[in-house]
């Protein structure tokens, strides 16, 4: 068959077609495989210590024990016969206390359970709360003047095949007066005087190191010397006339840390400033993610990590902190100010303190970045200046920031009152301050009374119990006071000026519980010409209104601050809750 040269033509097309295509209903080109781009490396990203490692034992650790607690004075109940009375006997038999076995059996006696946690990077000798209560079914009716036989607590378990409770490594030991909650009045439950707490009672047995474990896929020698190097060129301290880095590769998947002193009442905020230290970065790098957090640090949605980051830098991010903290918004001000603090910056001072006095979402961190500023003189004026304060949070926080700053300070240093059994009692300080008369006590941490005011009296015509066997009486109209010891002739005449009271209440072997005691039930008759305030510290997890633009959702308004940021001096180990391991891996 003979084809014109045209028809050759279509021929030759309709088979390019064929072979080339074969979806001829779409349009040129649409059946064609789609090549997957590689993106393109980015020279200017780095790598942080928290793409490689995660921490590990940020956890609190729950330690528990039993005790026995004595000077009941008939409202204890004698112990029956099983594990824990055989438990306590031994104890008490090792301590070579005279006829265990009768104690055991008193009504001034009572087995009670004891528990505790150990906050991150706990030292061998720190102090901490212990929890007391009577266990379920005991004929026990107050623990009200009560004392703890020094003991042991440990970490306890369950054996899985026999369902047997096992004690663990022996983490602490505790003793001393056990101390009722001061909200306990004539109308509460008759159950809560069998609970209470011996407050700094605890003593660590042990240090809890901190460490980085790496995750799986980074693994190796390598990564974690260049993870302890790089952080050891931001973190170091003296040891020993020594200049020595915080960090130390104890395996391929191990870097052992020691807390840096600037953070050591605020262990998560140090775990995330390490995190966020470069593994690596050339100049070039370091000058481009310089500018990157400039731009990062504008936004109140990305300000916080881009202060962590800077903070993590050191010096070369002090400029940008500095530059942020003129910023209008409250919010960027406050990050740049917290992160210059823990640099020990001045320019912090000022911003913070005002943020602590008007902002009460921020006002936890002010103070602790405050408290953090070793060396600057100016954290300690302003500080000393909010003693002053109309807010009760306010004026107890900035005696806290102080105190942890230099427990020395002329201003703030107080004396410590009581002995029992050699251990010193309570730390009671009287400030000379000018704003109106406060009278603080605690109830977690460690047992502390703070006069603000150096010359509060009573007003006369009371009758005040100061724990189960001390008297207060002032009757006739006059100044004079009577501090008198029941079932004995002791008794100390002072005048209606609080301070003489409680020196007489301690004289007359009065404990911190029975100083506290007296002071709410003079409260109570109106005998106070000020308020008892408790544990007025200032709190974490508070809402802070966002200054957004018109159109953003009602929503993201709003936020709460993340707890874990909070310095731990200032939060109840007992009551804060503990980050999750998913937290740290994120």
């Amino acid at each position: 068959m003979i084809f014109s040269k045209k028809t050759l033509t279509f021929l030759v097309l309709l088979l390019v077609l064929a072979s080339g295509c074969n979806r001829l209903s779409t349009p040129w080109g649409a059946g064609k495989a789609k090549k997957k781009k590689t993106p393109a490396k980015n020279p200017y990203r780095v790598s942080y210590v928290r793409d490689y490692a995660y921490p590990y034992n940020m956890h609190l650790v729950a330690i528990e024990g039993f005790g026995l607690v004595c000077g009941l004075r008939g409202n204890g109940a004698p112990e029956p016969p099983g594990t824990d009375r055989d438990m306590i006997l031994r104890d008490l038999q090792k301590a070579n206390v005279d006829r265990p076995n009768e104690l055991l059996d008193s009504l001034d006696t009572a087995v009670v359970r004891l528990s505790a946690t150990l906050l991150p990077g706990v030292l061998q000798g720190d102090r901490f709360d212990v929890t007391v209560n009577v266990k379920p079914g005991s004929e026990v009716k107050s623990l009200r003047g009560g004392y703890l036989f020094r003991t042991t607590l440990k970490e306890m378990g369950v054996e899985l095949s026999t369902n047997a409770l096992r004690q663990g490594t022996p983490l602490g030991d505790v003793g001393g007066p056990v101390m009722l909650s001061p909200s306990i009045g004539s109308q509460s439950n008759p159950m809560e005087l069998t609970y209470g707490k011996i407050l700094g009672g605890g003593v660590a047995r042990k240090d809890r190191p901190l460490y980085l474990t790496m995750k799986e896929e980074h693994v190796s020698e390598y990564n974690t010397k260049r993870i302890a190097d790089q952080i050891n060129k931001r973190f170091y301290t003296k040891l020993g006339g020594k200049t020595e880095g915080v960090a130390k590769a104890k395996t391929d998947t191990v870097v052992e840390l020691r807390v840096h002193p600037t953070y050591k009442d605020n262990m998560e905020r140090y775990m995330q400033v390490l995190l966020s230290v470069v593994c690596y970065e050339t100049n070039e790098q370091r000058a481009k993610r310089l500018d990157e957090l400039k731009r990062a640090i504008r936004d109140p949605k990305t300000a916080q990590d881009a202060a962590l980051k800077l903070e993590a830098l050191g010096k070369p991010g002090i400029e940008t902190l500095v530059t942020g903290m003129k910023s209008s918004n409250p919010e960027i001000r406050f990050y740049c100010a917290e992160s210059l603090a823990y640099l020990d910056v001045v320019q912090a001072v000022k911003p913070l303190a005002e943020i602590a006095r008007t902002e009460p979402a921020f006002r936890i961190r002010a103070l602790g970045a405050l408290s953090s500023m070793k060396s600057d003189l100016e954290a300690e004026s302003v500080l000393r200046d909010m003693l002053n304060e109309n807010s009760a949070e306010t004026r107890y926080g900035a005696f806290r920031a102080l105190w942890l700053r230099n427990p020395y300070d002329l201003a703030i240093r107080g004396e410590t009152l009581g002995s029992l059994e050699g251990a010193s009692q309570f730390n009671y300080h009287v400030l000379n301050t000018t704003g109106a008369p406060m009278i603080h006590a605690t109830y977690s941490k460690h047992p502390e009374l703070v006069l603000f005011g150096s010359d509060i009296h009573l007003m006369p015509n009371f009758i005040l119990d100061a724990g189960t066997s001390i008297l207060v009486t002032c009757t006739n109209g006059t100044d004079e006071v009577k501090v008198s010891r029941l079932g004995s002739i002791q008794s100390r005449m002072v005048t209606t000026r609080l301070d003489e009271i409680v020196k007489a209440i301690v004289d007359l072997g009065g404990t911190y519980p029975d100083v506290v005691q007296m002071l709410l039930e003079a409260q109570a008759q109106k005998a106070l010409p000020c308020k008892v305030e408790i544990d007025k510290l200032p709190q974490g997890g508070r809402l802070y209104t966002r200054t957004v633009e018109e159109d953003v959702v009602e929503e993201e308004k709003k936020k709460t601050f993340w707890n874990r940021l909070n310095p731990n001096t200032w939060i109840d180990e007992g009551n804060e809750a503990a980050p999750s391991s998913a937290d740290w891996k994120e």
